[in-house]
């Protein structure tokens, strides 16, 4: 009979215990639940902070490429040591499409790769007055003495058109042995220099 009585005891003791821990998980449960949901918007807020870092990282990337542009005295030597074709770009500060080729086309990712790979690059602007030394010879701006806005001897060598006066834009193709290739005095799409620089 006590034997009976303590096992009663017990198992009402038990049933108590059981109540409580029952009731314990039914007001621990939605905190746990906004514990998981925390965890799990902080998980999509990591995923998305990384994904911004990699495209941020990549446009940065992409900001910092840029033609790798040559000096005429630099060019001279290149093509000694390693023969290519030459991209020769004539420009002034008031060429409104100059500018346009320079911001839309020079930062194009596929026309950038393409000349750093394959061609050295040249750029110009014509109305400077310095000297330059290129295949032996010295080229200087004769026109700038008596005129104003005087045009390069070099880019009046390199970019004139028979029975034409000089005119901008002008962009030049060479081959290695810096034959001229292909001559361009008009604007084009980063498209069409592209297929320019193809052949």
């Amino acid at each position: 009979e006590a034997f009976s009585s303590v096992s009663a005891s017990a198992t009402s003791s038990a049933s108590r215990t059981g109540k409580k821990c029952v009731q314990h998980r039914q007001k621990c449960e939605p905190h746990r639940q906004k514990v998981r949901a925390a965890r799990a918007k902080w998980i999509i807020m990591k995923t998305y902070i990384l994904l911004l870092v990699l495209c941020c990282g990549s446009l940065a990337a992409q900001d910092r490429a840029q033609i790798n542009w040559l000096s005429w005295e630099e060019l001279d030597s290149a093509l000694v040591t390693k023969p290519k074709k030459t991209l020769v770009f004539f420009h002034a500060d008031w060429c409104a499409y100059c500018k346009k080729i320079d911001r839309v086309v020079f930062t194009k990712p596929e026309v950038i790769q393409k000349l750093n790979t394959d061609y050295y690059a040249v750029r110009m602007d014509v109305e400077t007055t310095d000297s330059i030394h290129f295949d032996g010879k010295t080229f200087t701006n004769i026109q700038a003495l008596t005129q104003r806005n005087g045009v390069h001897d070099l880019a009046l060598l390199l970019g004139t058109r028979p029975q034409k006066s000089f005119s901008l834009p002008v962009t030049l193709i060479l081959n290695e042995d810096f034959t001229i290739e292909k001559r361009i005095f008009n604007y084009y799409t980063a498209a069409l220099l592209l297929g320019f620089l193809a052949y």
